[in-house]
């Protein structure tokens, strides 16, 4: 719980506080979908072993209630990062796709950004040591719903030096049928990735998390520009990939708890995890929670799976952090307070 974390792969709306989200249905019952107690909405919003489709389900039961409600992602940015800060997470960058949280895309990027901002100001005041709190801020573009893509960049590049909680990267989330090279999705998260690299503005990218998927790495390496890849997991046993990987210095974001919600990894044994196989391999990773409110998990359950489970040492910790820092999209003078 308390030695320093840095936390790359983790959505703001898979992080909503559900208790407060509970306490704002009151005043939207038409919402509620039948739920008496806080703790029966807990359990409408998590999911637990299904798959990548089964996880995108839970988010309909919240995402109406923060929809154009300005006031509301302002707070739970701000909750966020005091969760953050409870768990000693010095570095965050946080996703989202502000296109799906508000009809206007810049003023749910604003209320967001105020909230992180207060939140970060509140943390590094609530103590009276040398700690640090920062927090970063990646766009995500959706699978489906390539119409926002090159907003999505254009927004990345306009707030991209708008430190504190600046946006230092983008993404693709929420599927991976946009590989395809026929799928209606493709040209439009293809050319804002190659617009990205145009603009000097990092590329991580979800892949290898669903079935099939892990030539999907392959083009978010070589034709999306990726430097991270969240997740990646299906290509554990792929050795080519591997070294195209490594030969490219990529970091992958992994999520141990989510990988087994999502189907990401089918559970055998703890050991045989690509976390694990990917480390063996000469891979970098770095450890994160993806979506803590959903999966009811955090940050440092993983690190506790990690030490526990797959039979880490405080050396192997040492390690990932270090390359968590280094494959950060932070500028550097963030990366060195941190180290």
């Amino acid at each position: 719980q308390n030695f320093p974390k840095i936390e790359l792969h983790v959505h703001l709306d898979g992080s909503f506080n559900t208790t407060e989200l509970w306490d704002h249905l009151q005043s939207n019952p038409h919402m509620i979908h039948s739920c008496t107690t806080s703790l029966d909405y807990t359990r409408l919003c998590t999911c637990l072993q299904g798959s990548l489709e089964d996880m995108l389900l839970c988010f309909q039961f919240f995402l109406p209630l923060v929809y154009n409600n300005y006031d509301l992602l302002e707070h739970l940015a701000y909750d966020f990062v005091k969760r953050q800060k409870e768990q000693n997470v010095i570095y965050t960058e946080v996703r989202y796709s502000p296109h799906m949280l508000a009809k206007d895309p810049r003023m749910a990027h604003q209320s967001i950004t105020i909230g992180l901002r207060r939140g970060c100001i509140d943390a590094a005041t609530a103590t009276a040591t040398d700690d640090i709190i920062i927090v970063n801020q990646i766009l995500c573009g959706i699978d489906f719903q390539p119409d926002w893509s090159n907003d999505v960049i254009d927004m990345a590049y306009e707030f991209r030096l708008d430190f504190p909680c600046a946006v230092v990267g983008v993404d693709v989330a929420a599927g991976e049928t946009h590989f395809a090279a026929d799928s209606p999705f493709h040209n439009a998260h293809l050319d804002m990735c190659r617009k990205a690299k145009q603009l000097g503005i990092p590329v991580t990218i979800h892949a290898g998390e669903t079935p099939d998927s892990s030539q999907n790495v392959r083009a978010a390496i070589l034709d999306y520009g990726a430097k991270r890849i969240g997740h990646g997991y299906r290509i554990s046993n792929n050795d080519d990939i591997i070294e195209l990987a490594k030969s490219k210095n990529i970091n992958f974001e992994t999520c141990p708890t989510s990988s087994i919600e999502t189907g990401g990894w089918i559970k055998t044994n703890w050991l045989d995890h690509p976390a694990r196989k990917f480390r063996n391999k000469g891979l970098k990773i770095s450890l994160s929670s993806d979506d803590p409110a959903v999966f009811n998990t955090s940050l440092t359950w993983q690190w506790r799976i990690g030490l526990k489970k797959l039979g880490w040492n405080f050396e192997d910790v040492f390690e990932i952090l270090d390359d968590t820092i280094d494959a950060s999209f932070a500028p550097e003078d963030q990366k060195e307070k941190i180290r």
